[in-house]
């Protein structure tokens, strides 16, 4: 699922996250499917946000037992920028040294 890059809460098609997370866990209540959410390659800086709505989006589950529970997994870039008309990562954004990391 690709979220929109100006509303990081809703999909391309501008369906709600939340929404897409009550639908998941409608059609795979015990997380037999589905065992675990997450976000990747996204900016650090989304990452708390995105967290705790999945995060929230689990616990509040009226479907899943805590023993059933999805896992949340989060996988951000190192920050740098994509440049889709050069299909590259722009030069000198996000962080590339470990160190820096």
């Amino acid at each position: 699922l690709a979220c929109k890059a100006d509303n990081r809460l809703c999909l391309n098609d501008g369906t709600t996250l939340s929404e897409t997370l009550r639908v998941i866990d409608e059609l795979d209540p015990n997380g037999t499917m589905i065992h675990g959410i997450g976000v990747n390659c996204c900016k650090v800086q989304h990452v708390y946000e995105l967290s705790q709505l999945l995060a929230a989006s689990i616990l509040e589950s009226k479907y899943s037992a805590p023993s059933r529970a999805r896992a949340v997994v989060i996988y951000p870039n190192s920050g740098e920028e994509w440049d889709a008309s050069t299909n590259s990562w722009k030069e000198g954004s996000g962080c590339t040294s470990p160190q820096a990391f």
